[in-house]
């Protein structure tokens, strides 16, 4: 958790704001083996924690998540009130990314137990009768995430939510370093400013 503490930190500079971050099981200092349901359910209970702060503007609640922290994102969205979401290098699913980062296993996707299916995810948030604004970052060099997943993510949700959804392009930006590219906070500046 603690390399991201200057992009929190950058984040309530760019934005006034409260930011909450957890660090999933498995993860950092926390205890247990990280796995979806597991993480899951880290997620939906700092979700409910953050619901009980009397500091939270219930109405106004922005998800943030990168990689895996996206696919997070959209689970907690397609199951809560949220008014914005913004990911960055966001997969379509986790079996998708294998060919990708392991070119040689590509065959032994079906076997991935971890599916982080995102695009399903996708599918149940739309189904909500209130929608939230998202914002999808793209690092162009991204060497895990093809950047064409995010691409995808974004077409999807333009289908539905039209213009409370926005692409940004990072052309530099690689994997764990599209949040130093030049204009990163500036994007999510504007969009947050954007907000009803």
């Amino acid at each position: 958790m603690g390399h991201r503490l200057p992009i929190l930190k950058r984040l309530t500079e760019c934005y006034a704001s409260n930011v909450f971050i957890l660090s999933y099981r498995g993860y950092g200092r926390s205890e247990g083996i990280p796995d979806e349901p597991g993480i899951c359910l880290d997620a939906q209970a700092a979700y409910n924690h953050v619901q009980t702060l009397d500091m939270i503007d219930k109405n106004r609640i922005v998800l943030y998540g990168q990689s895996i922290g996206a696919a997070v994102a959209f689970y907690i969205a397609s199951r809560n009130p949220v008014s914005a979401i913004v990911v960055e290098n966001a997969f379509t699913s986790l079996p998708e990314v294998i060919p990708h980062v392991i070119p040689l296993l590509g065959w032994a996707r079906s076997l991935c137990h971890q599916k982080w299916d995102t695009l399903f995810r996708i599918q149940e948030l739309l189904k909500k009768k209130k929608l939230p604004n998202v914002l999808v970052l793209v690092g162009e060099r991204d060497e895990m995430v093809p950047p064409a997943h995010g691409k995808h993510i974004y077409g999807l949700l333009r289908e539905k939510l039209y213009d409370k959804v926005v692409l940004s392009l990072m052309k530099d930006g690689s994997h764990n370093d599209t949040c130093l590219q030049p204009g990163y906070f500036e994007v999510i500046a504007q969009f947050l400013a954007t907000l009803e």
